[in-house]
């Protein structure tokens, strides 16, 4: 019995038809497991926010970011993201200073 579903879509067909060449599965699993890294340093960013009692106005004010760029980052699916952007959010939340 094999674990791996047989591929049912066009899309299916033509990803498990690229994913033979190995250079191109080598980069796809590479950016597969960036894209999750990205994921959760997000996730556990918005969680320590909501813990701490933080709005995204006062992670954005503590980070040096705009706004709009912390909210965007947490609400999309797709966000545009830099390793400056994390770092910075995660420094912040570092912070032990209480809410001012």
């Amino acid at each position: 019995m094999s674990c791996v579903q047989q591929p049912r879509t066009p899309s299916e067909h033509y990803l498990a038809e690229r994913l033979q060449d190995a250079d191109y599965r080598r980069a796809f699993f590479a950016s597969r497991r960036r894209i999750t890294e990205v994921d959760l340093a997000i996730l556990s960013i918005e969680q320590r926010r909501v813990e701490r009692g933080w709005t995204h106005a006062e992670l954005a004010r503590r980070s040096g970011l705009r706004t709009e760029v912390v909210r965007r980052l947490i609400a999309s699916d797709h966000p545009e993201v830099r390793r400056g952007m994390i770092d910075a959010l995660d420094r912040a939340l570092q912070d032990p200073t209480p809410h001012r």
